[in-house]
Formats: C-alpha cells, sequence, structure tokens
C-alpha cells in the first residue's frame, strides 16, 4: 500500500483531537506545535510527528504498521518544512530504545542517559560547534570557570555572581541561555550582558548554543511520572555539560548562584551538584546578593516592573539593562509584560 503524510490543521477542533486522542494511547499528552504531520490508513492516523522551533517530537506508529516507513516519510516532510524555514540543523530528545530509529533516519547520537538522549541532524553538530566555541576562547593558563545565566532579564545579582567568581580563577566562561523562550528575547539578553560584563578582562560571554538545554525545549512527554521530569532532564542537560562541554573546554569549576526562593532551580541546582560530585567538575554556590534584605533576582525585576515600580525595578538591575528598558524595545515589552497580567 502506498501511505502518504498529510499535514494537519491544528486550527481545527476536529483535527487536533484526532491527534490528541492517537497520542492517548501511547500516554501521550498532545500540544501545539509549530507542524504536525500525520499518515492515515482506511481514515484513521496511524503515525504522527511534530516539530517545534527545530526540536522534533511526537514520533508514534501504531503497533500494526511498524516497519512500513512511515516514520520516514513523516521525518522527510519535518525536515523540508525546517529546511524551508531556513532551519539548518533539528534535533531531537526521545528515550535510548529509539536510538536506532532516529538513528536510521540520518541523525546522530549527541549524548544520553539511562533515561533520556539527544539526537541531531542536518549541517549542525555538536563538535562544529565546541570548536568554534574553543577559538573564542584564549589558551588556557590557569584555573578555568564557568557559569550559565539565562537573564531575563540581567540584574545586580547576575552581576555580583560573575564578578565574584571571576576573583576566584584566571577566565570565566559565562554562556547565555540561547534558547529563545524567555520575555526578554536572546539577542536582547546576549547583548546586555556582554556590554555589562567588558569591563573583565577574563570573563568571555558566549552564546549557550543548542547544548546548554532549555527546559523550554524538554519534552515530558515521555516521562511517565510527572515527579521524574526535573531529575530526567537533569541527567540529561548535567551530564552533557559535564562529560562533554567542560570536558572539551578544559573547564575546573562550575559556579552557581544560591536559590533561596525558586524551589524548582534549587532542586535542579542541587542534583546538578550531586552529579558532579562523581566527576572532577567542581561546583561552587554563592550566596545571592541581597538589597534591602530582599533577595535579588529576575523574577521580582519582572513583577515590580510589571507593577509600575520602576524606580524599585532599576535598583536591582545594572547600567545596561536599565539601557535597554529606556529603549523603543525595552518600553515595549513592559508594556506587554502589563498587558498579559
Amino acid at each position: 500500500m502506498i501511505y502518504f503524510a498529510e499535514e494537519v490543521n491544528i486550527n481545527d477542533k476536529t483535527e487536533f483531537e484526532e491527534v490528541s486522542d492517537f497520542l492517548k494511547s501511547f500516554e501521550v499528552v498532545y500540544s501545539r506545535c509549530d507542524l504536525t504531520m500525520v499518515v492515515r490508513h482506511e481514515g484513521a492516523i496511524v503515525a504522527t510527528g511534530s516539530v517545534e522551533g527545530n526540536t522534533l517530537k511526537y514520533f508514534f506508529v501504531h503497533a500494526d504498521h511498524q516497519h512500513e516507513g512511515l516514520a520516514r516519510l513523516i521525518f522527510n516532510g519535518l525536515v523540508q518544512y525546517l529546511s524551508d524555514k531556513g532551519y539548518v540543523s533539528y534535533f531531537a530528545f526521545t528515550t535510548p530504545e529509539n536510538i536506532l530509529i532516529f538513528a536510521a533516519l540520518g541523525m546522530v547520537l549527541v549524548y544520553n542517559t539511562e533515561r533520556a538522549c539527544l539526537m541531531e541532524g542536518g549541517f549542525g553538530s555538536y563538535s562544529n560547534w565546541i570548536s568554534r566555541i574553543q577559538k573564542k576562547i584564549p589558551k588556557k593558563e590557569g584555573r578555568r570557570g564557568a557559569v550559565v545565566m539565562n537573564c531575563n532579564p540581567m540584574t545586580n545579582g547576575h552581576r555580583y555572581l560573575v564578578e565574584t567568581a571571576s576573583r576566584e580563577v584566571s577566565d570565566l566562561l559565562v554562556f547565555v541561555v540561547q534558547e529563545d523562550s524567555s520575555l526578554f528575547p536572546f539577542e536582547d539578553r546576549y547583548r546586555i550582558v556582554k556590554n555589562e560584563l567588558k569591563e573583565f578582562p577574563n570573563v568571555h560571554v558566549l552564546m549557550g548554543g543548542p547544548y546548554i538545554i532549555s527546559k523550554a525545549t524538554f519534552p515530558t512527554y515521555f516521562i511517565k511520572k510527572r515527579d521524574e521530569m526535573l531529575g530526567v532532564y537533569t541527567e540529561l542537560d548535567g551530564g552533557l555539560f559535564i562529560d562533554k562541554i567542560a570536558r572539551d573546554l578544559a573547564i575546573d569549576v562550575r559556579f552557581f548562584g544560591s536559590e533561596p526562593t525558586d524551589e524548582v532551580t534549587e532542586v535542579y541546582n542541587s542534583k546538578l551538584r550531586e552529579l558532579m560530585k562523581k566527576s572532577s567538575l567542581e561546583s561552587r554556590t554563592v550566596d545571592r546578593l541581597e538589597q534591602n534584605g530582599t533577595p535579588v533576582s529576575a523574577s521580582v525585576v519582572r513583577k515590580l516592573l510589571t507593577e509600575d515600580r520602576i524606580e524599585e525595578a532599576y535598583g536591582m538591575i545594572p547600567e545596561n539593562t536599565v539601557k535597554y528598558l529606556e529603549s523603543e524595545e525595552g518600553k515595549e515589552l513592559i508594556w506587554r509584560m502589563r498587558r498579559e497580567l
């Protein structure tokens, strides 16, 4: 029989529910993606696949239609869509038992744990990415540190963490999370951080790239228990940093800011530090900066901005963040934040 992959109109309630019902049979909850494609047999969905950003997800084939090339049909359609959108690389998070399936589709394993794995395809690769980073940083001469920050937006706390860390190492690599899922766009966050930290000669601000994994891109659909989610994510994200990134960049210590208010972030940091104890990578926690007895955090700044408490917000952020917020882009962002309340 000849099969065809077709695009789903997710704005059509009937088609959306068809995909949802199919995925429920795999104990998966479907959420809207940029594109979903399906293969049908006698009108019924027998295979699905979706893409969000450049991340492939929701690849499932009915048990009665395994080994008929349906996954490849959908895969080819999604890759063509990504190519038309200008993406040159793409990723898939899946479980280890599916490594061979995605490898047969031309994807390459980046990193895996016992419970999850990251695969990549297209023209980008981890080796190319790490090579570009290596060319941007100086030759190592002493102890090298690293910090991973989102900076949504950059606060005095972020600056304090970097300033403290920079005094303890010969050079410090600051990775700004590149996934564009924050209120403040990545390009703006990166520019603010780079401008703010240029006075520190041993600090090198770098784009996080696709291998500093964002929780926003990490799918939870293959995790059966919700309380397992953070553990599975941390094992993959942390393991990739410890076993590959830190090793390839000769990083000796990763710095963290203490997290007195965000329980989820503190659990993540704690789990990551546990992983690091089993490796040669050291961890160092820097007490969070406080102002007037209040821990400085990006979430507090965002709250103050939405409540029109501008002066208080400005007291918690460095000069370059203030400049951004006073620009046309910044004013528009504050307006959107208040509107979405």
